[in-house]
């Protein structure tokens, strides 16, 4: 059903808990396939019939051409595909092809509330004020972006403070993801959080900040091995070329260069359940067990399936690689505390234009073109939709303080953020920049809230 494509090693941050360990192959200057044999492999997963792709690295967007015009690829043959990134990249002419393309969601990585969290967390100073830039681009053309955030236990005091930035901001969802040890996170570290704390966070903010999924997602234990007992649904390409089932299972089943896709497949099919592989995946209790196995994800490279176990030499190898540091602090900037952050998210989201959807207006109701639902839309709503044909939210709360005097400033507020992303979510309003007009995913005739 999908295929998951590690584009590169590289990456311009150095996390120290790097899953895939991509700041010790970006200091190694690993080798990665061509372009061309990139290409091809998109190819021929295309021919295989898959139905969906992730497109990660590393931070695949220092192959910058390559990930388009695989992304643009994979769009125009229906395939529906995910790219993850940490956004740095991210400025007006990839924003511009990436919202070309129907099918795609983004990942972003976003790790704190505030510049000093996040930068400390991936190591790289100015690493949160870049992405979150990249995310307004993005927003701003209609690419559907998704946070993703790795809690640590540096991060976690900030978490439910970056829920609400990304509210703020606009995104379509946050996602958190406690460390799971392998990769760069194997070799040390202190990682363990509170998942059912986090469980709880998430249930809150379904209620606190409607219209944005919060999830948990605890990579535990059978997320990985567990689920191919019944049957492996895709595969995952390494920058070698080397096929694994998918990210927790170490054990590589063929070269996607050499034999081809289809052959690869054909080994997973053939042997996922091995007694040898089946062994390792029972040695599993906890998260923590990772570390321990006879073959770690991504601490032991491509350890070929029929092996299963990697040798002492190279177990030693990998467990000398240094843990990157976390990035020295710069003098107190203007998003190094909620507060500013919070401003500069709002300040962000509040300049972001829009201008009305392909769709009909008859008084209080829309018609949908694209679907043929008809809304009927509340007085708060029509105020939002003729505010913003064209016009910015700033606009909006301007209009509405106007008709109601008498309401409380961060209520209106509220309201307004609240409205305009449930009209997005129809396809009733467009981001201004948008890349024509979408059909929308409204099904029936609906009523909006205020």
């Amino acid at each position: 059903m999908g295929v998951k494509l590690e584009l590169t090693h590289a990456c311009n941050l150095r996390c120290g808990f790097c899953y895939t360990d991509s700041p010790r192959h970006t200091l190694a200057r690993t080798p990665e396939l061509a372009d061309a044999d990139w290409l091809a492999i998109v190819d021929e997963a295309i021919e295989l019939g898959v139905l969906e792709a992730v497109i990660t690295g590393g931070e695949p967007l220092l192959r910058r051409e390559l990930t388009l015009a695989v992304i643009e690829r994979l769009d125009a043959a229906g395939v529906g595909t995910t790219l993850n990134t940490n956004g740095w990249f991210a400025d007006d002419a990839l924003a511009d092809r990436l919202a070309a393309c129907r099918g795609l969601s983004v990942f972003v990585s976003l790790d704190g509330a505030t510049s000093a969290t996040h930068d400390g967390s991936r190591g790289v100073p100015g690493s949160w004020a870049r992405g979150v830039a990249g995310i307004d681009r993005m927003l701003s053309r209609d690419v559907p972006v998704r946070v993703v955030h790795v809690v640590t236990p540096d991060t976690e005091p900030e978490t439910e403070a970056l829920i609400e930035l990304c509210w703020q901001l606009g995104v379509k969802s946050v996602q958190m993801t406690p460390v799971v040890p392998t990769g760069a996170a194997a070799r040390g570290g202190e990682w363990k959080v509170d998942s059912a704390r986090l469980r709880r966070i998430a249930d809150r903010a379904g209620a606190q900040w409607p219209g944005m999924p919060v999830s948990v997602r605890t990579g535990s234990v059978n997320d990985g091995m567990g689920p191919t007992r019944r049957t492996p649904l895709s595969l995952l390409v390494r920058p070698s070329g080397t096929v694994r089932i998918e990210s927790i299972n170490p054990f590589s089943f063929g070269d996607a260069r050499r034999d081809g896709l289809a052959s690869c497949w054909a080994r997973i099919a053939e042997g996922f359940d091995a007694p040898e592989l089946m062994a390792w995946d029972r040695k599993l209790g906890v998260i923590g067990d990772y570390a321990r196995q006879d073959v770690v994800p991504y601490l032991d490279d491509d350890v070929p399936a029929d092996a299963a176990s990697t040798s002492a030499a190279a177990r030693a190898a990998a467990l000398s690689a240094p843990v990157p540091a976390k990035a020295r602090a710069r003098e107190p900037g203007p998003y190094a505390s909620v507060a500013g952050a919070h401003a500069h998210a709002r300040e962000l989201a509040l300049a972001r234009r829009y201008r009305s959807g392909a769709v009909r207006v008859s008084g209080q109701h829309v018609r949908i073109p694209a679907t043929g639902a008809i809304t009927r839309l509340n007085a708060t709503a029509l105020t939002v939709l003729d505010a913003c044909s064209p016009g910015t939210a700033a606009d909006v709360m301007a209009a509405l303080r106007a008709a109601y005097p008498s309401e409380p400033p961060d209520r209106i507020e509220r309201d307004v953020r609240g409205t305009i992303r449930s009209l997005a979510a129809r396809g009733i309003l467009r981001p201004a920049l948008a890349a024509g007009d979408l059909p929308s995913t409204a099904d029936g005739t609906v009523d909006l809230p205020v």
